[in-house]
């Protein structure tokens, strides 16, 4: 898949571009994908700040949803920086353009960064 990023550029190795560490097929099986497939594969970016909590990125979330369906994009999963907080306010900022959002956060550690699923509490600086 051919990486192409959007505005939203910030201090960030990734920019906070869409697509900019590419693009993971996902497996969604027994729900109803946007464009009405069931049990098929979604295309997701696992990896997107936005300016709702991240520095790093002045990325509004309308304009992730629009360059994301504009890339082809069935989701993508808002991870801000040491935070929740983000993801869950686009998690329900998508809700009425039936886009997914899948919820995370970037979280540092002394061995690099590390992307965290499932986890909705704030977490420390460094682990």
């Amino acid at each position: 898949m051919k990486r192409t990023g959007v505005e939203g550029r910030g201090a960030c190795p990734h920019e906070g571009s869409i697509s900019a560490g590419g693009a993971f097929v996902v497996a969604y099986p027994g729900e109803e994908a946007r464009d009405g497939r069931r049990g098929e594969a979604l295309i997701v970016d696992l990896h997107v700040h936005t300016s709702l909590a991240s520095r790093c990125s002045n990325l509004k979330p309308l304009q992730l949803i629009q360059r994301a369906r504009e890339l082809g994009l069935d989701a993508v999963a808002v991870t801000e920086h040491s935070t929740y907080r983000g993801a869950e306010e686009m998690f329900r900022l998508a809700q009425p353009y039936d886009f997914k959002i899948f919820r995370g956060m970037e979280v540092y550690t002394e061995l690099g960064d590390m992307l965290v699923f499932g986890w909705s509490g704030e977490i420390r600086y460094y682990l």
